[in-house]
């Protein structure tokens, strides 16, 4: 799940600070495209000079791209390794609300709106959670009026 800048914004009390020094290096996007795909584990570091390094290096570039690659290396002076953080309380936050808005869309639709089980159920499918526990996300957490007040 992709945090916007908004998101991120609400949600920075959540994110470990060394997710912080990814997003001034290298931005938002690229530092959760890193926690998306390493997210919890320690990515090894080349310096781009020995094979390899090269190899460590472009493993870097195609997920940030070469600049971004770069700048992380710079950014570690030296260091073999960049420890990636999982970002779980954030992320976990941002899917819940989600949730939340998809449930309050499909209940209260103009158009045929759709019973709170039935939109659990889609819910439960779509994001490969029991009923049960969309059931918790739906019923715990703010509301739509508590989020358009707060």
């Amino acid at each position: 799940m992709q945090l916007n800048q908004d998101d991120f914004v609400d949600l920075k009390h959540l994110l470990p600070p060394s997710f912080a020094g990814l997003v001034e290096v290298i931005g938002l996007a690229m530092a959760f495209e890193l926690v998306e795909k390493f997210g919890g584990t320690t990515f090894p570091i080349g310096k781009n000079k020995t094979n390899q390094g090269k190899v460590l290096h472009h493993l870097l570039a195609e997920i940030i791209g070469e600049d971004n690659a770069d700048k992380i290396e710079i950014a570690l002076n030296g260091q073999r390794e960049l420890y990636v953080p999982k970002c779980q309380a954030a992320l976990l936050t941002c899917r819940n609300r989600e949730i939340r808005r998809q449930f309050d869309e499909l209940t209260t639709r103009p158009n045929y709106p759709m019973t709170g089980v039935c939109a659990v159920n889609n819910l439960a499918r779509e994001y490969h959670l029991s009923a049960r526990q969309i059931w918790n996300i739906v019923n715990s957490g703010e509301t739509m009026q508590q989020s358009l007040f707060s």
